[in-house]
């Protein structure tokens, strides 16, 4: 399965593990059912400590790729579990969407090392950067795998997609934990693998605390806009062009799911697949020509406007959306669209509220997107 979105910085975790001693099956308490995540699950244990396996969702069948124990007694013969006696208190990660779940329950000290260190906006993090206590791993995704090495954290949180191999980092003691909240198809499943960082770490009743308040926020903007009748849902498209093809999220991506929380129609609301839609420029053109939202996510150093975006392409200026200054945008050199706001859905969804049904949320301060100035 393909990124739904453009561009997403990427985070690194590591350490050395405990051997398991016992060789007791673990006995499971509890699962703990998701709400929305389809990537990973939760089984609370009797003996205490957590078994989170992490599934694979560009897999049908979602098959197991990795399961690991923390706290509690392990299986000696279970070779293939990665076991933590004690929660994990040093990491290191490859995405910043890890760095805000880490901030947003409360352990972001445990973060040791990061990749990207100079796209990192969390605040938390960023002091803790310039202050040493976090080092920089990379500026790309070859990882310095002595600096790596050195540092010895307990976990190396890694992402499935692409194919890149982690086999090296295994072999030198370093487990290896697939992170894949960027594939899930609704944006409070991203949100709850906040659950996964706080089991992981220790800090499980923070997690679930803070999943629900988000919840709670997001489910309530998102019942504002239920009622709206279908003709009075504007429509948008998003995505990006990039060597005459466009590609976009398709409909069953947290994309897709954000803009009919918001009480708008996507334009590829029919397209319902495993990979991003991907359509000659043209054909594009003429789906999009008289739509009436145009959605993006940028990285730009200067001010996007309506004259930044002609100059780019003059085809884009014959779009309705570009017509009635409808192109709204969220600039990801300014806002932390790939890591606080992972935990912060409910901003998205109210900015997009605001945007497309303005009445329901008068007076708003935008969070992340807001509408190209002329």
């Amino acid at each position: 399965m393909k990124q739904f979105i453009p561009i997403l910085f990427l985070a690194v975790l590591l350490s050395a593990c405990g051997t398991p001693e016992s060789v007791e099956t673990p006995i499971k308490a509890k699962v703990i059912e998701n709400d929305y995540a389809k990537g990973f699950r939760i089984q609370e244990l009797e003996s205490g400590g957590f078994e989170i396996e992490f599934l694979n969702l560009e897999s049908e069948n979602l098959n197991v790729l990795s399961t690991v124990l923390v706290g509690g007694i392990a299986d000696s013969s279970q070779s293939d579990i990665t076991y933590f006696p004690k929660p994990v208190d040093e990491i290191a990660c490859l995405s910043t969407t890890h760095i805000a779940m880490l901030d947003q329950i409360g352990a972001i000290k445990t973060l040791k090392a990061t990749a990207f260190a100079e796209y990192v906006r969390n605040t938390h993090a960023v002091e803790l950067i310039e202050a040493g206590k976090i080092v920089s791993l990379s500026g790309s995704e070859e990882i310095e795998f002595e600096l790596l090495l050195d540092l010895k954290p307990q976990l190396f949180l890694v992402y499935p997609y692409g194919q890149t191999d982690y086999t090296v980092y295994e072999e030198s003691g370093i487990p290896c934990i697939p992170i894949s909240e960027y594939l899930e198809e609704h944006p409070l499943g991203r949100t709850e693998w906040i659950k996964v960082f706080g089991a992981l770490t220790g800090h499980f009743e923070e997690s679930v605390e803070a999943f629900d308040r988000i919840e709670q926020e997001y489910q309530a903007l998102a019942q504002m806009t239920s009622s709206i009748p279908d003709d009075q849902k504007p429509s948008m498209f998003t995505g990006s062009h990039n060597n005459g093809i466009w590609f976009a999220p398709p409909s069953n991506s947290f994309i897709g799911q954000f803009i009919r929380d918001a009480g708008g129609r996507y334009l590829f609301e029919d397209y319902h697949q495993s990979s991003n839609v991907e359509l000659q420029f043209e054909e594009m053109f003429d789906l999009a020509y008289d739509v009436d939202y145009w959605g993006k996510v940028v990285f730009e150093e200067d001010e996007l406007t309506l004259e930044s975006i002609r100059a780019h392409d003059p085809r884009y200026a014959e779009l309705a959306a570009f017509k009635k200054g409808q192109v709204i945008y969220c600039n990801a050199s300014e806002k932390d669209y790939f890591g606080d706001a992972i935990v912060q859905p409910q901003a998205i969804l109210a900015d997009l509220i605001a945007i497309l049904h303005p009445s329901l949320l008068p007076d708003y301060t935008f969070h992340y997107f807001q509408q190209v100035n002329e």
